[in-house]
C-alpha cells in the first residue's frame, strides 16, 4: 500500500494512543530508528502502563482520547502520524472516526479480527494489522518448512519473505541465472551472509545458508520458498 505523503515539509510527530504491547513495540521501534523521543506522544488512561514510559518519553499523557477536537494537552495539528493501539474495539473505532476530519495525517491501527479491520479501513485508517493473525500466519510457514522464515506484509497483494537457502540446485548460481522475474515475478533485494547484510547485484553468487530477502506476490510465497529451500 502506498501511504499518503502528507508531512514532507516537516519532521513527523507521532501520537500513540494505547500503550499496551502493540503501542510499546511501535514506540520502541521508532526509538531504535533514531526518532527523537520528544516527537513521540504517548497517551493511555492506564497510569500503570504509562509509568513504564515516563523515564523514556517526555510527552506522556494520562487521558482517554475519543474526539480530537477535545484535546487540550497538545496541539493535534502538530501530529502527522497517529497510531491507534488500544484493545477496546468501540474506543478504537471512535478514534478512527477522526480520520476523515483530520485527513492530513497518516493512521495506523491494530484490529482484533477481520471485521474490526474492515471497519477501521472504512473509517479511513491507512494501515491495519491483526497481530494474532499475522503471528499465526508466520508460524504456519515455519511449521510447513520446519525452518526459520520471516514474512512481512507490505500491501494487500505483496509481502517480503526472509529465509535461508538450502537447495543445492540454487547454491552456486548467479542471481541472474535463477530467472526469478520470469518464474515468479519477484526479486532478491537483500542477502545476509556471515551476519552482514548487503544489496546484491545480478551477478552475485548464491551460497548455502545465505538468508535472502525477497519481494513477491503473496500467492507465490509458498512456491518461492520451496524453490530456494527444498
Amino acid at each position: 500500500m502506498a501511504l499518503k505523503s502528507k508531512s514532507e515539509k516537516k519532521k513527523d510527530n507521532y501520537l500513540i494512543i494505547g500503550y499496551g504491547k502493540f503501542g510499546q513495540g511501535f514506540a520502541q521501534r521508532l526509538l531504535d530508528e533514531r526518532v527523537k523521543e520528544n516527537r513521540i506522544y504517548i497517551v493511555d488512561r492506564n497510569q500503570e502502563l504509562l509509568n513504564s514510559a515516563i523515564n523514556t518519553f517526555s510527552n506522556v499523557i494520562n487521558a482517554s482520547i475519543v474526539d480530537f477536537d477535545s484535546i487540550n494537552s497538545f496541539d493535534i495539528n502538530d501530529i502527522s502520524i497517529v497510531v491507534i493501539g488500544m484493545a477496546d474495539i468501540e474506543e478504537s473505532l471512535m478514534i478512527a472516526a477522526n480520520c476523515k476530519k483530520y485527513n492530513d495525517k497518516i493512521y495506523f491501527a491494530k484490529a482484533k479480527n477481520s471485521i474490526h479491520s474492515k471497519l477501521l479501513k472504512t473509517l479511513g485508517v491507512d494501515e491495519v494489522v491483526v497481530p494474532e493473525y499475522e503471528v499465526g500466519s508466520k508460524l504456519a510457514y515455519k511449521s510447513l518448512f520446519k525452518m526459520d522464515i520471516d514474512i512481512n506484509d507490505i500491501s494487500l497483494n505483496y509481502n517480503i519473505v526472509h529465509f535461508k537457502v538450502n537447495n543445492d540446485k540454487v547454491v552456486g548460481k548467479k542471481i541472474v541465472e535463477l530467472n526469478l522475474r520470469e518464474k515468479f515475478d519477484c526479486s532478491i533485494f537483500g542477502i545476509r551472509r556471515d551476519n552482514k547484510f548487503f544489496v546484491p547485484n545480478a551477478n552475485e553468487i548464491i551460497k548455502k545458508n545465505d538468508k535472502v530477502s525477497i519481494v513477491c506476490k503473496k500467492e507465490d510465497s509458498n512456491e518461492i520458498i520451496k524453490f530456494f529451500v527444498e
